[in-house]
């Protein structure tokens, strides 16, 4: 028979601890005294906050019936950053980067060619339309 240490112990305890705060199990009293109070005025602790890559864990505890109980968290929304790279033009498509400012995840985007910028110049008795982007001339 193998006798486990009190350090091992407290630690694999530690463990299945945030096992069970993660899976939403209850760490406190039975369920009997759950069921019979409404926990209507319990506060709740952040522990962990949510970010865009991990979920959060609340300490929930109900002054009424002193229960307490851990919930999770869902992750936030990434905060996307936009760089545009490359400006479209009339004549090719640009490009524009966006990333997390949290966890730093990016994607790229392909943004659409504009439409021509047009002007136009009035000579011998016609007038000639042109881009101002890409000078093309249009009769």
């Amino acid at each position: 028979m193998t006798i486990v240490s009190s350090k091992k112990f407290k630690m694999l305890a530690a463990v299945l601890l945030v096992f069970a705060i993660v899976a939403g199990a209850s760490t406190t009293m039975s369920k009997t005294v759950e069921a019979t109070c409404s926990h209507r005025f319990a506060t709740r602790t952040p522990l962990t906050y949510p970010t865009c890559s991990s979920a959060g864990i609340n300490r929930c505890y109900c002054p009424e019936c002193h229960y307490t109980w851990y919930e999770s968290v869902p992750k936030t929304a990434h905060n996307y950053l936009r760089n545009i790279i490359r400006y479209p033009t009339c004549y090719q498509t640009g490009t524009a980067i966006y990333t997390c400012s949290s966890c730093g995840h990016s994607y790229s985007e392909t943004l659409p060619k504009t439409s021509h910028q047009m002007y136009s110049i009035y000579r011998n008795g016609h007038t000639e339309w042109y881009c101002s982007i890409c000078n093309h001339r249009f009769s």
